[in-house]
């Protein structure tokens, strides 16, 4: 059977055609990040939330607890004396994954115990437009314009339409931020969740997802802040996309990527442009995995390693980078007799940089007759 490795690139063509024509090759590439996150996920690591309880329903538990405490909704006293007994137990911190809507008895004795130890988290939930059109729901109270500008921040995150909270009182018992959280998410089509949002924005406000929350509250962080695509808060950060969402970095100690060898792409056009495109893949600090190319063969062999971009540097990090004692202009040896570049020393690229102003790092052009973006990432 003959070899036609010049079929292998009009073939490749056409698969990706038909995929793109028939709309399924969104599902394909979702499919494939699917099997590397799984793939490259680490173990488990040892919790450090020792002592923090999450407070949830179910129906196995609505039916046990029928005959001691009645139907549901139970009154809310009864989450006061369940506050009571975790204390007593040693609970250090308690997340309710719980809409505690509108006003019910016991509200006041509730809100009491939200007061004391341990701290406590509570839940909201966001309404999507579709969602707030549906739903006759009533317009902020005064507590709750109170609570988002008390346990809020800046507008940034997931935007929803509207919000439904705990009631009144037990909003007004919350005095830290972190206290409440959003439960809420935005799936994918196929009903999954790939991004998990760490803030949602609801009438100018940013909340916290109840996650995000019980990590504030467990920290005893006071507040969060996203710059340089990352969520900052205390001592901990993520990076994440513009609407807040966590981006995913894959261990890159398991997630190297091995290039066709140099000897394979110098004489293979076809490995030439695969290995072009995973280095123009692999260039977006906070994703890009490592790269490494075989060199050479027998004892001359060698490995090529291609480290990724670095992280961006924050605002007092560049600050101090540019306030270096920098010469801020040409090597002497290129200058004339008088230490001037003018006339036979003038040198064209310095002229058009001398007085730029530096805005980012790297390029995100990608352009076929550069190598800037290779060299230094594309921010």
């Amino acid at each position: 059977m003959s070899r036609r490795p010049w079929l292998a690139l009009p073939a490749a063509l056409l698969l990706w055609g038909l995929l793109t024509l028939s709309g399924a090759q969104p599902r394909v590439d979702r499919m494939l990040a699917d099997l590397l996150v799984r793939a490259a996920a680490p173990a488990p690591a040892a919790s450090d939330a020792v002592g923090s309880v999450l407070v949830d329903i179910d129906d196995a538990s609505l039916r046990a607890l029928r005959e001691p405490l009645g139907e549901w909704p139970y009154p809310r006293d009864v989450y006061a004396l369940m506050l009571d007994y975790l204390r007593q137990a040693g609970a250090r911190l308690v997340v309710m994954d719980i809409v505690f809507a509108g006003p019910r008895d016991g509200d006041a004795r509730f809100a009491q115990a939200l007061a004391g130890e341990p701290p406590v988290v509570l839940a909201a939930a966001g309404l999507a437009a579709s969602q707030r059109a549906a739903v006759e729901l009533a317009p902020a109270s005064r507590a709750e314009r109170a609570a988002l500008q008390r346990l809020g921040g800046p507008p940034a995150g997931l935007p929803w339409a509207g919000l439904i909270t705990p009631a009144d009182a037990l909003l007004d018992a919350l005095v830290t931020p972190g206290g409440l959280g959003v439960i809420s998410v935005a799936l994918d089509d196929d009903g999954l969740l790939r991004a998990p949002p760490l803030l949602h924005q609801v009438q100018g406000r940013s909340l916290p997802g109840l996650a995000l929350a019980a990590r504030l509250r467990a920290d005893g962080a006071t507040g969060w802040r996203v710059a340089g695509g990352e969520l900052l808060a205390g001592t901990r950060r993520w990076p994440v996309d513009e609407q807040a969402r966590v981006r995913l970095r894959l261990p890159r100690d398991r997630t190297v990527i091995r290039l066709p060898s140099y000897e394979q792409v110098k004489s293979d056009p076809v490995l030439y442009a695969h290995a072009n495109r995973v280095l123009h893949l692999e260039t977006n600090p906070g994703n890009a995995r490592a790269l490494v190319q075989a060199h050479g063969e027998g004892t001359t062999a060698r490995d090529v390693w291609i480290n990724p971009p670095p992280i961006p540097l924050t605002t007092a990090e560049m600050d101090y980078v540019f306030d270096l004692p920098y010469a801020r202009s040409p090597h002497p040896s290129y200058a004339d007799e008088n230490g001037s570049h003018d006339g036979a020393t003038k040198i064209p690229a310095w002229e058009m940089i001398r007085f730029s102003v530096n805005i980012m790092r790297g390029c995100f052009g990608g352009c076929t007759f550069c190598s800037i973006t290779e060299h230094e990432g594309r921010i």
